[in-house]
Protein backbone atom coordinates (compact mmCIF):
# COMPACT_ATOMS: atom_id res chain seq x y z
CA UNK A 1 0.00 0.00 0.00
CA UNK A 2 1.26 3.75 -0.94
CA UNK A 3 0.92 5.59 1.71
CA UNK A 4 2.14 9.55 2.21
CA UNK A 5 1.19 11.66 5.75
CA UNK A 6 0.36 14.87 4.75
CA UNK A 7 -0.62 17.97 7.81
CA UNK A 8 -3.96 19.44 7.78
CA UNK A 9 -2.54 22.78 7.21
CA UNK A 10 -0.29 21.42 4.19
CA UNK A 11 -3.94 20.33 2.77
CA UNK A 12 -5.98 23.92 3.11
CA UNK A 13 -2.96 25.67 1.84
CA UNK A 14 -3.06 23.71 -1.65
CA UNK A 15 -6.77 23.66 -1.21
CA UNK A 16 -6.26 20.06 -2.67
CA UNK A 17 -8.46 16.99 -0.86
CA UNK A 18 -7.99 14.49 -3.59
CA UNK A 19 -5.08 11.68 -2.67
CA UNK A 20 -3.74 11.35 -5.56
CA UNK A 21 -2.12 14.59 -5.67
CA UNK A 22 -0.04 13.72 -2.28
CA UNK A 23 0.93 10.73 -4.18
CA UNK A 24 4.70 10.12 -2.98
CA UNK A 25 6.10 11.00 -6.20
CA UNK A 26 4.93 13.82 -6.52
CA UNK A 27 6.18 15.70 -3.20
CA UNK A 28 9.63 14.08 -3.70
CA UNK A 29 9.76 16.26 -7.38
CA UNK A 30 8.48 19.15 -5.78
CA UNK A 31 11.01 18.30 -2.60
CA UNK A 32 13.81 18.12 -5.31
CA UNK A 33 13.08 21.14 -7.25
CA UNK A 34 12.63 23.35 -3.75
CA UNK A 35 15.86 22.78 -3.09
CA UNK A 36 17.87 23.70 -6.04
CA UNK A 37 18.93 26.94 -5.97
CA UNK A 38 19.12 27.45 -9.66
CA UNK A 39 15.32 27.22 -10.56
CA UNK A 40 13.31 29.77 -12.01
CA UNK A 41 9.34 29.57 -13.15
CA UNK A 42 8.79 28.71 -16.33
CA UNK A 43 6.49 31.50 -17.59
CA UNK A 44 9.92 33.94 -17.02
CA UNK A 45 11.52 31.93 -19.69
CA UNK A 46 8.69 32.83 -22.19
CA UNK A 47 7.69 35.83 -23.93
CA UNK A 48 3.76 34.16 -24.89
CA UNK A 49 1.81 31.72 -24.28
CA UNK A 50 -1.01 31.59 -27.00
CA UNK A 51 -3.66 29.34 -27.54
CA UNK A 52 -7.13 30.23 -29.98
CA UNK A 53 -10.06 28.32 -29.05
CA UNK A 54 -11.91 28.99 -31.82
CA UNK A 55 -9.87 27.56 -34.43
CA UNK A 56 -12.31 24.29 -35.20
CA UNK A 57 -14.12 23.81 -38.25
CA UNK A 58 -11.72 23.52 -41.04
CA UNK A 59 -11.69 21.53 -43.63
CA UNK A 60 -8.43 19.08 -44.58
CA UNK A 61 -6.93 19.76 -47.88
CA UNK A 62 -3.84 17.77 -49.95
CA UNK A 63 -2.05 20.47 -50.13
CA UNK A 64 -1.54 23.77 -47.55
CA UNK A 65 -0.15 24.50 -44.06
CA UNK A 66 0.32 21.80 -42.01
CA UNK A 67 -2.32 21.91 -38.95
CA UNK A 68 -0.57 20.52 -35.57
CA UNK A 69 -2.67 18.43 -33.61
CA UNK A 70 -2.31 16.62 -30.13
CA UNK A 71 -1.45 13.37 -31.85
CA UNK A 72 1.44 14.85 -33.81
CA UNK A 73 3.57 15.51 -30.65
CA UNK A 74 6.25 13.24 -30.18
CA UNK A 75 8.17 14.61 -27.15
CA UNK A 76 9.66 16.90 -28.66
CA UNK A 77 9.47 15.55 -31.84
CA UNK A 78 6.57 17.68 -34.32
CA UNK A 79 4.21 16.28 -37.04
CA UNK A 80 4.12 12.91 -39.23
CA UNK A 81 2.52 11.85 -42.51
CA UNK A 82 -0.84 11.86 -40.70
CA UNK A 83 -0.44 15.67 -40.01
CA UNK A 84 -3.37 17.30 -41.58
CA UNK A 85 -3.10 20.30 -44.07
CA UNK A 86 -5.25 23.54 -44.04
CA UNK A 87 -5.66 26.34 -47.04
CA UNK A 88 -4.04 29.23 -46.55
CA UNK A 89 -7.32 31.05 -46.43
CA UNK A 90 -8.08 29.34 -42.78
CA UNK A 91 -4.13 30.19 -41.67
CA UNK A 92 -4.65 33.36 -42.25
CA UNK A 93 -7.78 33.34 -40.11
CA UNK A 94 -5.74 31.74 -37.32
CA UNK A 95 -3.14 34.84 -37.27
CA UNK A 96 -2.51 34.73 -34.01
CA UNK A 97 -1.39 30.93 -33.37
CA UNK A 98 0.61 31.17 -36.76
CA UNK A 99 4.15 29.72 -35.59
CA UNK A 100 7.29 30.81 -35.52
CA UNK A 101 10.54 29.03 -35.57
CA UNK A 102 11.47 27.55 -31.78
CA UNK A 103 7.86 27.63 -30.49
CA UNK A 104 7.08 24.72 -28.42
CA UNK A 105 3.50 23.23 -28.86
CA UNK A 106 2.11 21.51 -25.61
CA UNK A 107 -1.35 19.26 -25.44
CA UNK A 108 -3.73 20.89 -23.09
CA UNK A 109 -6.41 18.30 -23.76
CA UNK A 110 -6.75 14.76 -23.42
CA UNK A 111 -2.92 13.21 -23.16
CA UNK A 112 -1.79 16.49 -21.77
CA UNK A 113 1.76 17.46 -21.44
CA UNK A 114 2.95 16.03 -24.97
CA UNK A 115 5.41 18.83 -26.70
CA UNK A 116 6.53 19.33 -30.25
CA UNK A 117 9.81 21.55 -30.82
CA UNK A 118 9.00 23.42 -34.34
CA UNK A 119 11.84 24.26 -36.60
CA UNK A 120 9.89 24.86 -39.99
CA UNK A 121 9.55 28.46 -41.38
CA UNK A 122 8.23 31.28 -39.51
CA UNK A 123 4.25 31.50 -40.59
CA UNK A 124 4.04 28.25 -42.06
CA UNK A 125 2.14 25.88 -39.58
CA UNK A 126 -0.57 26.75 -37.16
CA UNK A 127 -2.54 24.38 -34.18
CA UNK A 128 -5.89 23.64 -33.40
CA UNK A 129 -7.45 24.36 -29.54
CA UNK A 130 -6.00 21.00 -28.11
CA UNK A 131 -2.50 22.20 -28.07
CA UNK A 132 -0.96 25.63 -27.01
CA UNK A 133 1.97 27.41 -27.95
CA UNK A 134 4.83 27.93 -25.56
CA UNK A 135 6.97 30.85 -27.57
CA UNK A 136 10.52 31.00 -25.54
CA UNK A 137 12.00 34.41 -24.77
CA UNK A 138 15.32 33.48 -26.53
CA UNK A 139 15.13 30.91 -29.55
CA UNK A 140 18.21 29.28 -28.20
CA UNK A 141 16.28 28.14 -25.14
CA UNK A 142 14.01 26.19 -27.17
CA UNK A 143 15.29 22.48 -27.45
CA UNK A 144 16.44 22.75 -24.06
CA UNK A 145 13.15 23.61 -22.56
CA UNK A 146 11.49 21.22 -24.85
CA UNK A 147 13.18 18.31 -23.41
CA UNK A 148 12.95 20.00 -20.06
CA UNK A 149 8.92 19.57 -20.30
CA UNK A 150 9.28 15.99 -21.18
CA UNK A 151 11.53 15.10 -18.00
CA UNK A 152 9.42 13.64 -14.73
CA UNK A 153 10.14 16.68 -12.68
CA UNK A 154 7.55 18.38 -15.23
CA UNK A 155 5.48 15.53 -16.12
CA UNK A 156 5.36 14.95 -12.23
CA UNK A 157 3.82 18.04 -11.69
CA UNK A 158 1.69 18.50 -14.25
CA UNK A 159 0.04 14.93 -13.74
CA UNK A 160 -0.37 16.09 -10.17
CA UNK A 161 -2.64 19.15 -11.05
CA UNK A 162 -4.33 17.26 -13.54
CA UNK A 163 -5.21 13.76 -11.27
CA UNK A 164 -8.77 13.56 -10.59
CA UNK A 165 -10.28 15.79 -12.79
CA UNK A 166 -13.11 14.06 -14.87
CA UNK A 167 -11.74 15.77 -18.29
CA UNK A 168 -8.13 16.63 -17.70
CA UNK A 169 -7.03 19.86 -18.59
CA UNK A 170 -4.28 22.61 -17.96
CA UNK A 171 -4.70 26.38 -18.14
CA UNK A 172 -1.87 29.09 -18.96
CA UNK A 173 -1.43 29.85 -15.27
CA UNK A 174 -0.68 26.75 -14.40
CA UNK A 175 1.96 26.83 -17.31
CA UNK A 176 3.67 29.69 -16.04
CA UNK A 177 3.89 28.34 -12.29
CA UNK A 178 5.59 25.42 -14.05
CA UNK A 179 9.17 24.80 -11.78
CA UNK A 180 11.74 25.00 -14.35
CA UNK A 181 15.71 24.19 -14.00
CA UNK A 182 17.73 27.19 -14.70
CA UNK A 183 21.10 25.99 -16.36
CA UNK A 184 24.15 26.97 -17.72
CA UNK A 185 24.13 28.28 -21.37
CA UNK A 186 26.91 25.48 -21.65
CA UNK A 187 24.68 23.24 -20.48
CA UNK A 188 21.90 24.31 -23.26
CA UNK A 189 24.18 24.18 -26.19
CA UNK A 190 24.95 20.56 -25.47
CA UNK A 191 20.63 19.73 -25.12
CA UNK A 192 20.28 21.23 -28.08
CA UNK A 193 23.32 19.81 -29.75
CA UNK A 194 22.00 16.84 -29.04
CA UNK A 195 18.08 16.96 -29.99
CA UNK A 196 19.73 18.69 -33.16
CA UNK A 197 21.09 15.34 -34.24
CA UNK A 198 18.36 13.22 -33.11
CA UNK A 199 15.75 15.04 -35.20
CA UNK A 200 18.47 14.91 -38.02
CA UNK A 201 18.70 11.40 -37.73
CA UNK A 202 14.81 10.67 -37.61
CA UNK A 203 14.63 12.61 -40.56
CA UNK A 204 16.75 11.05 -42.56
CA UNK A 205 15.28 7.66 -40.98
CA UNK A 206 11.62 8.52 -42.15
CA UNK A 207 13.63 9.32 -46.08
CA UNK A 208 15.25 5.69 -45.72
CA UNK A 209 11.86 4.17 -45.21
CA UNK A 210 9.43 6.04 -47.81
CA UNK A 211 12.97 5.18 -50.20
CA UNK A 212 12.41 1.59 -49.01
CA UNK A 213 8.42 1.67 -49.32
CA UNK A 214 9.05 2.84 -52.67
CA UNK A 215 11.34 0.99 -54.19
CA UNK A 216 9.28 -2.57 -52.32
CA UNK A 217 6.02 -0.88 -54.23
CA UNK A 218 7.73 -0.78 -57.29
CA UNK A 219 9.00 -4.66 -57.20
CA UNK A 220 5.83 -6.07 -56.52
CA UNK A 221 4.53 -4.04 -59.42
CA UNK A 222 1.54 -1.92 -56.62
CA UNK A 223 2.98 1.25 -57.05
CA UNK A 224 -0.07 2.77 -59.47
CA UNK A 225 -2.61 1.33 -57.07
CA UNK A 226 -4.73 3.79 -54.74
Amino acid sequence: MIISEIRYNQVIQKLRFDAEYFLPEYICCEEKLSKLTSFTLLGNLLSKVIRDPMGYGFDYRKTGIPYYRGEDLFNPFLGSDKTVLISQEDHDKLSKTKLLKGDIIMSVRGEIGKVGLYWGEDNQGNISPNVIILRPKCRKLSAFLSVYLITKYTRNQIKRVSAGSVQPTITVPFIKSIKAFSSSSLFQQKIESLVKESYNKRKKADEKYKEAERLLNEILGIEKLE
